[in-house]
């Protein structure tokens, strides 16, 4: 038997038609990404993302488990390429755009606020270098912009299916970032200060609250199990590692990171939501983003945690841009616009994704001189992009720890185990270094800490990116060897060393070697 009213809601759901400069958007944002994807190198967190494949589990200490699983399958169906790893992060990126465009015809808007959308987020600094490589942001961005959709497909119409996916969507999205708990709490409060507090009554909102704790759970029951490593991570991480950023410096990186020349877009955006009567269906949005600005801002989080709910302002900014200038006189701003943003932004490209030869992007970057200004860690000052500083040295690492395995006398080469500092050289050793006859690599550093030692005693151990004051509280011999020099990278010169003699059992010490940061 059919069912009618599914189908019905299924039309009433199905994505509107959209102005062709959305999809050629999408469609050149993606063909930029694919025909850069393999240059400069290996990001930190792709090789870490790989040897999470390996050890395939339903959570890990900084990280839900659906980006581990998502590159085991691209390993096993595409390869290990860069172009390959990285080609669904470019994809989710130019999904966001085309949603953007969805976006701005659900709230009204017409061809031109759906391209004024489409080309924010095509165009913003921010969200190119999101789609550039593998990691859980595009996916972050990806779910939040879906849940605004279904969202705003429910203030239209309020179809209890679309619950369903609404609760399907954040499920998927808390097996990927926890930072879809705070959409969750925003537009909650969002919510509760508008006249959609009704929801709260009804059965489907709970229903779909449920349907994302189930879709979450495995994950969930890992951490109690686990003894929620997470929440010593990220104690961890903003007591030790992030950058404390201020209210004043956070505000600041949203109008210089997700660009200038977009902050128009986005404060009229944010406007109409608020204040317009043609918003007020929606103005949720404005709440649940204020919520998000003022929670962030509180916790000293990364400027970057709030980028997923600009494509809700992008659309209503399009709206609002396209209605301002519907009269005939302001028509003209229409071009301009667009043109005034084209050639603020397309200089901003070489910064986010790697567009040119190494060479020329050194003289580049050094021309423009913004890198300074962005902080993300304690006490790291760059002049390159952090993303560009952490795809430099892994190769070289690599060759270079091979060069001192070579040198070791036959009788431990056999037996020698590799220990890391960080999960980046980790993964760098094991994806770089995997040859018949190369050593184990471990390390203490959150995920690779929880798989353990190995089951071998250690006697001789290569430890890269250590102290030697750190060493020899482990071993009585410490010889450095060698330094892996590579200028520009985010370490450039990483110490290595042949180790012998433990003093201590390094089985039974491993808890106290854990580092989760």
């Amino acid at each position: 038997m059919v069912d009618h009213s599914f189908q019905s809601e299924m039309r009433d759901f199905r994505p509107p038609s959209l102005a062709w400069p959305v999809w050629a958007l999408a469609a050149g944002q993606l063909a930029l990404h694919w025909a850069a994807a393999g240059r400069y190198g290996w990001f930190r967190d792709e090789l870490y993302y790989v040897a999470c494949s390996r050890h395939l589990a339903w959570g890990y200490v900084d990280h839900p488990p659906l980006v581990a699983f998502l590159v085991w399958i691209i390993r096993h169906t595409l390869g290990d390429s860069l172009i390959a790893l990285r080609l669904p992060a470019a994809l989710a990126m130019a999904l966001v755009v085309v949603l953007c465009g969805v976006l701005a015809r659900m709230l009204g808007g017409g061809r031109f606020a759906q391209a004024l959308a489409a080309l924010a987020a095509c165009l913003s600094p921010a969200f190119l270098a999101m789609g550039s490589i593998l990691t859980m942001n595009p996916f972050d961005i990806l779910w939040w912009t879906l849940a605004v959709t279904v969202l705003s497909a429910l203030l239209q119409r309020d179809r209890p299916r679309l619950w369903i996916y609404l609760g399907t969507i954040f499920g998927v999205a808390a097996l990927t970032k926890l930072n879809v708990a705070f959409l969750a709490a925003a537009l909650l409060i969002g919510v509760l200060f508008t006249r959609n507090r009704r929801w709260l009554a009804q059965p489907w909102p709970w229903i779909s609250v449920a349907i994302a704790l189930a879709i979450a759970s495995p994950y969930l029951r890992w951490e109690q199990a686990s003894g929620w490593p997470t929440l010593e991570f990220m104690r961890n991480i903003h007591d030790s590692k992030n950058y404390p950023v201020s209210p004043f410096e956070f505000t600041a990186m949203q109008f210089a990171v997700v660009h200038p020349m977009l902050f128009p877009i986005w404060v009229a955006g944010l406007a109409w939501l608020f204040f317009s009567a043609k918003g007020r269906n929606y103005r949720l949005f404005a709440w649940a983003y204020l919520a998000l600005f003022v929670t962030y801002c509180l916790l000293q989080a990364k400027f970057y945690y709030l980028f997923p709910i600009y494509p809700i302002l992008f659309a209503a900014g399009g709206v609002a841009i396209e209605r301002w200038s519907a009269a005939g006189h302001r028509l003209r701003w229409r071009p301009v616009s667009v043109a005034i943003l084209l050639v603020t932004t397309i200089p901003m490209v070489p910064l986010t994704v790697p567009v040119l030869p190494f060479s020329t992007f050194l003289n580049y970057n050094a021309l423009l001189d913004i890198q300074r200004h962005l902080r993300f860690e304690r006490g790291r000052d760059r002049q390159l992009p952090i993303v560009y500083s952490d795809m430099l040295a892994w190769p070289q690492l690599a060759a270079t720890v091979a060069e001192v395995h070579a040198e070791l006398p036959a009788d431990e080469r056999d037996r020698v185990i590799i220990f890391a500092d960080d999960y980046g050289a980790a993964g760098a050793l094991e994806y770089f270094g995997r040859i018949p006859g190369s050593p184990p690599v471990y390390s203490a550093h959150n995920a690779y800490h929880s798989w353990g030692p190995g089951p071998e005693p250690w006697r001789t151990v290569i430890a890269v990116g250590f102290r030697e004051s750190d060493l020899r509280r482990l071993f009585a011999e410490v010889t450095p060897v060698a330094v892996s020099c590579v200028e520009h990278a985010r370490e450039p010169a990483i110490p290595v060393a042949v180790c012998r003699e433990p003093v201590v059992d390094i089985a039974a010490h491993w808890p106290n070697l854990r580092r989760y940061r």
